[in-house]
């Protein structure tokens, strides 16, 4: 365990992570991954397994989040989890006949937490399968949207508490691959699910199971209406980045992986979508999920996005201020001062996450054109737009005092 380290790389850069895969100096890593063999709990999660590469899938009491990020002996043989630095000459084999000493894990998230970064699981799969690692992929922003065993992961982990339960009342993760590697969970010697006894409680398990089947249809209207308001901000001139806009650096990317997605009919990068009615134009390329449920906004300083915020919550009432997402209501956060919080201020800004970047999960409660009315009379309330009583947009930096119009309170952020 000691000689195990996490070598973290750009994905959008796969000279990058080539070189990450067979670098001598790169620490050999593995991912636990736990899971329950409760007979609801094996139900609930069932459907999830049903994806094209998948064979069989468990569930957790805790998030993948917290599974994976355990690095141990279990989700490999023991003789390949080694120190991969100081190693040269001739290597003996380890898993996928790479060498020992490489990597022996890629594990990225297929749409990334909260800098919406699409990762093109087939090219990063083909590419750690060449250096002998396994691939784990979080699809937790993208379930329905794309199925990452189809394009080469060989195993895939979800988050049961957000979109897929869609009530954000239940703490809950799953794990999907093939029935050996969910069998070795369940060793008796050596399975995590043995070793650490991460059972689901029967009463989630069967409330989740209620509510997969009707999964598909939810997605549906969290990307509708997310595409829908991110072309109506981007119309505005405002700052937002959505997978399903012809903007968004890797909406290529998008086109090849998600499920029902056209590609040949990806308008050219940069153009525009009208922001009138409820059908988008120039999206015909999208698959019947869009570009999933989320977006985010850079407003440049936490002040504003706190701003921003709270006249979407308190004033206008278009959703909450939470950190969860795929709620039936919209929730916002401001990522850097909420869950990127404990990276150091140049991590953030080495990964694109600003002090001011708002992260949005799309709800689909009331109608879309009262939601976007009140999505921009926050932003009109804050000075992001124009109109009557609109303020001038104000470049504030993080800790200073929030101005509310009309003389009302101020706020130290």
């Amino acid at each position: 365990m000691a000689g195990i380290r996490t070598t973290f790389v750009d994905i959008t850069d796969l000279a990058a992570v080539e070189a990450a895969l067979s670098g001598d100096d790169v620490g050999s890593t593995a991912c636990e991954l736990m899971g329950s063999t409760a007979p609801s709990a094996a139900a609930t999660v069932r459907p999830l397994a049903d994806s094209p590469g998948a064979t069989t899938a468990t569930t957790t009491s805790t998030p993948p989040s917290a599974a994976a990020g355990r690095v141990c002996t279990t989700a490999l043989p023991a003789d390949d989890i080694l120190d991969g630095s100081n190693s040269d000459g001739d290597q003996p084999a380890g898993p996928r006949g790479g060498r020992v000493g490489a990597a022996r894990v890629l594990f990225f998230e297929t749409i990334s937490n909260p800098t919406l970064v699409v990762a093109d699981v087939p090219a990063l799969a083909a590419a750690a399968h060449r250096h002998g690692a396994a691939v784990v992929v979080d699809n937790t922003f993208a379930p329905v949207l794309v199925s990452p065993a189809k394009h080469g992961a060989d195993v895939v982990v979800h988050s049961l508490s957000k979109f897929i339960s869609g009530a954000s009342d239940v703490i809950a993760g799953c794990v999907c691959g093939s029935a050996a590697f969910i069998a070795s969970l369940m060793s008796l010697t050596s399975g995590s699910l043995m070793l650490l006894g991460a059972t689901m409680n029967p009463q989630v398990a069967f409330n989740l199971s209620a509510r997969l089947p009707h999964l598909p249809l939810r997605m549906r209207e969290h990307g509708r209406r997310a595409l829908l308001f991110a072309s109506r901000l981007h119309a505005l001139g405002l700052p937002v980045s959505y997978p399903g806009l012809p903007s968004h650096p890797q909406a290529p990317v998008l086109a090849r992986i998600s499920n029902g997605s056209l590609p040949h009919l990806l308008p050219p990068s940069g153009s525009a979508s009208p922001a009138g009615g409820s059908a988008v134009a120039g999206a015909e390329w999208l698959g019947p999920y869009a570009g999933g449920g989320m977006l985010s906004l850079d407003l440049g300083s936490t002040a504003m996005a706190y701003d921003f915020m709270r006249h979407l919550q308190n004033n206008a009432e278009f959703g909450y201020m939470a950190v969860s997402l795929g709620f039936h209501d919209s929730l916002v956060s401001c990522s850097g001062a909420s869950t990127s919080s404990e990276m150091r201020a140049e991590q953030r800004q080495a990964v694109g996450i600003s002090p001011g970047l708002v992260r949005m999960s799309v709800g689909y409660t009331g109608s879309e054109e009262q939601r976007w009315a009140q999505l921009q009379q926050a932003a009109t309330a804050v000075g992001l737009v124009g109109g009557e009583g609109g303020r001038k947009r104000r470049k504030r930096k993080v800790g200073e005092e929030v101005e509310e119009g009309g003389g009302g309170e101020g706020v130290v952020v």
